[in-house]
């Protein structure tokens, strides 16, 4: 069989080998397995290990193609094919080779691992997350299964039990990066779904505010930050930390006056009543976990509000940690997330340039990069990133929709259908890819293919875009009422972006009685 193995596949394959930990010693049990064998294949045999040591797979894989037509139904000659195959690229063809082991050996622990990590970067988490799942319970302190598991569980959203095994992975080893960046992840991930849980709950609280404030505070932009500190206050006059999240702002855009006011008016708060007041009580005194564990069983704003304090508290301490590691890939992820955040495109691509090069082939960062690659403006390179990246994870709905969105951007209407129907197919819940397949079916005269999609994505529409099209294509199918209906929207979401007449300013305290 002839496989077709692109640049990017070796460029990456020293990376793949430092992936796949303990390779020699299954490569070993290949040889060890032809022990009576001729010469003849014993040689070819060593040939294919020296190909693999020597990083370069796909000539190994020829050879261990060979051994087992001679050698049918050996497991040990299955097992290396399949490695050579998944480090090679070919993730497809290696799951074939180790679920063959599996039926020979149901209880083989490196086919086991070796097949999630396939699943994994073909984009099928589920199915690798089944498998990684049985090889952590059978080898506890295998660390990449925990690595791997955790980065499955990740894609899949379950935070909480990803938090689980990167925990594991930095107790099993601190210097490991991996387990500090997962952490850090999961940490800020959950930061996250707290944070909208409370404004589900609560929408108009001071808890909101305070936390709506901390997020403008991020961003540098101060005076909006300080007047919803100010609301808040209002709301929660009691609630530690407002003022001196104002002193703090005072005192980088130097008003020191200002933000001595505000740190005396923060000193009375900071005295807690740890007996009514328990959340605060143990988010002062760092007891974080203690927090999570009382708030998991409360329903509150105020619950909701320390809780996301604590994990937004607990991923900077494990970013921390990676900081005091060697130079990672991890650690220029973690400053590209920063960036990218804050708007600096330029800054977030060199920085997962710098990553990749750390971590070669690494298929989160390309995505990452295609992504910052988007926002910078340049569609081109973001493209031949992710036609790569489409080809080696097919079933990955997030990279199918990222490339049809290029080739939309790229005014490719045609050539971005199939891709954004793959990834709608795969998870229709994937709102942005129904907003971007709606636009090439509309580009294309689809109308009716282009109107359900609107639909689905109505509910992320925050500039108005998709309720203008969508009415477009009521208008061009004859429903007038409903296209009414749709520009109706479109402008009351038009009228809500309005800038407010005069930018806020930031103002001076008011003074202490």
């Amino acid at each position: 069989m002839e496989y077709k193995t692109s640049r990017r596949h070796i460029s990456g394959l020293q990376s793949k080998s430092i992936h796949l930990v303990g390779i020699g010693c299954f490569l070993a049990l290949g040889c060890c397995s032809l022990f009576g064998q001729s010469a003849g294949l014993i040689k070819e045999s060593q040939r294919a290990r020296e190909f693999m040591a020597s990083g370069h797979p796909e000539e190994a894989v020829p050879i261990y193609e060979r051994l087992v037509h001679a050698l049918p139904g050996n497991p040990s000659l299955m097992m290396n094919l399949g490695i050579a195959l998944e480090m090679s690229g070919h993730d497809r063809f290696a799951i074939d080779q180790f679920t063959g082991v599996l039926k020979l050996d149901p209880k083989n622990p490196g086919a086991r691992l070796f097949l999630g990590l396939a699943y994994l970067d073909l984009g099928q988490s589920k199915n690798a997350v089944e498998q990684l799942r049985k090889v952590v319970a059978a080898q506890p302190e295998n660390e990449l299964a925990r690595w791997k598991l955790g980065d499955g569980l990740f894609s899949l959203g379950n935070y909480a039990e990803a938090e689980q095994q990167f925990q594991a992975l930095c107790r099993l080893n601190p210097r490991n990066p991996k387990g500090w960046y997962g952490l850090g992840r999961c940490y800020f991930s959950l930061w996250f779904s707290t944070v909208q849980k409370l404004r589900r709950f609560a929408p108009e609280s001071g808890y909101t505010l305070a936390l709506l404030a901390d997020t403008y505070s991020s961003h540098r932009q101060y005076a909006t930050a300080v007047q919803l500190y100010r609301k808040a206050m209002l709301k929660v006059p009691t609630l530690p930390g407002l003022h001196a999240a104002v002193a703090k702002i005072y005192e980088m855009t130097g008003h020191p006056d200002w933000a001595a006011v505000e740190e005396k008016k923060e000193h009375p708060i900071t005295t807690i009543d740890c007996k009514t007041n328990q959340l605060a009580c143990d988010y002062q005194k760092g007891r974080y976990d203690e927090l999570l564990a009382t708030a998991s069983h409360r329903v509150s704003a105020e619950s909701y509000y320390w809780e996301s304090k604590a994990y937004l508290r607990k991923s900077s301490e494990a970013y921390a940690h990676l900081s005091e590691l060697p130079p990672s890939a991890e650690l220029r992820e973690i400053t590209a997330e920063v960036d990218l955040a804050q708007g600096e495109f330029r800054n977030c691509v060199k920085e997962l340039q710098e990553a990749l090069k750390l971590s070669p082939n690494n298929p989160e960062i390309e995505k990452n990069l295609a992504i910052a690659y988007k926002n910078f403006g340049d569609q081109e390179d973001a493209r031949q990133i992710l036609a790569e990246l489409v080809a080696r994870r097919p079933e990955d709905s997030n990279v199918n929709y990222l490339f049809g969105d290029t080739l939309l951007s790229l005014h490719q209407p045609s050539q971005a259908i199939p891709f954004l129907k793959k990834a709608v197919s795969s998870d229709p819940a994937l709102l942005p890819a129904q907003g971007s397949l709606a636009k090439a079916y509309f580009e294309t005269g689809q109308l009716k293919q282009a109107i359900p999609h609107f639909r689905a994505a109505l509910s992320i529409d925050r500039d108005g875009s998709l309720h203008y099209e969508l009415a477009r294509a009521y208008q061009q199918e004859g429903q007038t009422t409903l296209a009414e209906q749709m520009i109706k929207r479109f402008q009351k979401i038009r009228r809500s972006l309005a800038p407010p007449q005069k930018s806020p300013r930031l103002e001076p305290p008011t003074p202490l009685p």
